[in-house]
């Protein structure tokens, strides 16, 4: 069957002019669908059964199993290097990242999760081997703390007490989670705040139009429109710009009011958000202000580039519940690593350092995040010194890859929204 809650209007089309053959009561290998509604269109795969129909013998019903939507591009190749993508296949049946699963099916595609693992890490002999299960963060998210989701949790139990197992006399695992969990009953839409506030504007359908728009929001993030933001722009709007402020410090000062003012309700509940600055000298395609997501029983959206909700407060439904909180998990075994210790409170930044230093290598000094020094035993501290590396420069290049390897790799980078 369709998933109803994601494909209640709108129709599939076949993603691929190809042809199979299967036979009746058995299902067909996983297929590329296009699912197009009136307001979007979206690629993944979904698998067909053909069953009698009970009315007579040339009497067939075709159904179809749940559709997986594509994290991505269904026809950009995401596995690297190509050969693998091959081997998965013929091993598994298929082998790709949906953006979003069914709950009933989540139990069956944490168990092949595990099967995957157990196949990359048997792959090679690593010396560092990353793996990240996505189930536990889909259940929670639809279903939070149930029989289903502790399901899932004992599903990836064994497979780590297998790995423990065989684990290599010298190895130290690190098990980490990037976010926890909460249970909020309010979700704050910002950008439909910022459109009350005039900063932000919508085209004729579901896309914000940023030559129009001042301030937009996404993932926590708010960004400002460069090519408008100045002081006449904000006297424009109304917006107050004291003597000796900044089109940016007038701005941000504005937005800090507004969110503190955030209120619902006959008796005016306050429902305050924080904007946070970004730190100096941050790279890349930085934000111009950072929203704090998540409070007490209420949290801000956490996509929010289509077109807004009614209002910019709303009750969040029995799916819609559970969503993440700052706080975290971590967990350390191996040689070296002390037992049944709490430790104290660490960030994820910390994670990457940690494995660094395992590994023998130098860690920058302006690198975020620190050693977690007090998961391991002193004397295996003693044994293994810390290097701190000042200058990059001084690091020899790695192996280069060609220019069509590069490009390859941006494009699966980019189709799974890791990089712009």
């Amino acid at each position: 069957y369709l998933k109803k809650r994601r494909l209640e209007s709108g129709r599939l089309e076949a993603g691929d002019a190809t042809s199979c053959a299967f036979r009746v009561g058995e299902f067909s290998p996983w297929l590329k669908v296009n699912h197009l509604a009136p307001d979007r269109s979206e690629k993944g795969w979904c698998r067909l059964v053909v069953i009698p129909g009970g009315r007579s013998r040339s009497d067939y019903v075709l159904r179809f199993s749940h559709t997986l939507f594509a994290a991505g591009d269904t026809d950009v190749a995401f596995t690297y290097p190509g050969s693998l993508a091959d081997s998965l296949q013929e091993r598994f049946g298929y082998y790709f990242p949906s953006s979003w699963l069914d709950k009933p099916i989540i139990p069956e595609f944490t168990a092949d999760a595990t099967r995957y693992a157990s196949y990359f890490y048997e792959y090679e002999d690593w010396d560092l081997f990353l793996y990240v299960f996505t189930q536990t963060d889909n259940i929670q998210h639809l279903d939070g703390v149930t029989p289903i989701t502790r399901q899932v949790y004992q599903i990836i139990d064994r497979h780590l007490a297998r790995l423990l197992d065989r684990l290599p006399e010298d190895s130290t695992l690190i098990i980490a989670s990037d976010h926890g969990f909460k249970e909020y009953s309010i979700s704050i839409d910002l950008n439909r705040l910022f459109q009350q506030l005039g900063l932000l504007s919508y085209a004729s359908g579901p896309e914000i139009d940023f030559e129009k728009t001042l301030v937009f929001h996404n993932l926590w993030c708010v960004y400002f429109n460069r090519d408008l933001l100045d002081l006449e722009e904000l006297n424009r709007r109304g917006i107050e710009t004291p003597a000796g402020m900044s089109a940016d410090e007038s701005l941000i000062r504005y937005l800090r009011r507004a969110g503190r003012g955030i209120k619902a309700g006959a008796r005016g509940t306050p429902y305050p958000i924080e904007f946070c600055d970004v730190a100096p000298g941050a790279i890349g395609h930085a934000p111009d202000l950072i929203v704090k997501g998540t409070y007490g029983d209420y949290h801000v959206e956490f996509w929010n580039l289509k077109r807004p909700r009614d209002a910019v407060l709303r009750a969040l439904g029995p799916d819609e519940k559970w969503n993440h909180t700052r706080e975290g998990i971590v967990m350390a075994y191996g040689k070296g690593v002390r037992r049944g210790v709490e430790l104290p409170e660490m960030e994820i930044a910390d994670i990457t350092p940690t494995m660094l230093y395992l590994l023998g290598l130098p860690t920058p000094a302006d690198m975020d995040g620190r050693i977690m020094a007090e998961a391991f035993e002193s004397r295996a501290l003693a044994r293994r010194p810390h290097y701190v590396i000042e200058d990059l420069g001084v690091l020899s290049r790695g192996e280069s890859v060609s220019d069509e390897e590069r490009e390859t790799l941006e494009r699966s980078l980019r189709s799974l929204g890791y990089i712009r």
